[in-house]
């Protein structure tokens, strides 16, 4: 058996490291460094599953059809319709301080007087329906979140589609042309 180098009454006489208090604060603050970041990740992690899950929250939603217009859409059950003229329709949110949803029709030929009017920020081609579309950021002053403006043609007709960008994308998705 091997002979330990102390005997327990000589414990007391081990030197130690003259930076021992040293170490074990680096070490310490090494734990803390650590946990504060798996902190931050849980975190990070919880914020966006609740924002998942309030986006995937069921809401019901109701079919809107207009003949004389051509169009049809789905919107959300808990928002209110007001035309707001023959061409115009708005889509209003129970909440009214939220911004909601316009839909617009003209004459295709008004489409150069329509952009005119639009500080283009941004614009991207999409699809509406199977029909070529142009999906248009509208920075105006004093709009945050900038609107989002949507421009398809049909039949000879325009449609505009306002309203901000995450309203006009789930209305858009919906939105079909009676035939």
């Amino acid at each position: 058996m091997a002979k330990n180098k102390y005997q327990l009454s000589q414990l007391h006489k081990i030197k130690i490291h003259h930076n021992r208090w040293l170490i074990w604060a680096i070490a310490y603050l090494g734990f803390i460094f650590v946990a504060l970041l798996g902190y931050i990740e849980v975190s990070s992690v919880n914020l966006q599953t609740e924002e998942l899950s309030a986006e995937n929250s069921f809401q019901p939603w109701r079919t809107y059809k207009n003949e004389e217009l051509g169009f049809f859409l789905r919107y959300p059950a808990a928002w209110s319709i007001e035309a707001s003229s023959e061409t115009s329709v708005d889509f209003v949110p129970e909440i009214l301080s939220r911004p909601g949803v316009n839909v617009s029709v003209y004459d295709s030929r008004d489409e150069g007087s329509l952009r005119e009017t639009l500080d283009i920020e941004s614009e991207k081609k999409i699809e509406v329906d199977g029909q070529p579309a142009s999906e248009i950021t509208n920075a105006a002053e004093g709009q945050n979140p900038a609107e989002t403006v949507v421009l398809v043609k049909n039949g000879g007709l325009l449609y505009a589609v306002r309203g901000t960008p995450g309203s006009v994308r789930a209305f858009m998705q919906t939105f079909n042309f009676i035939k």
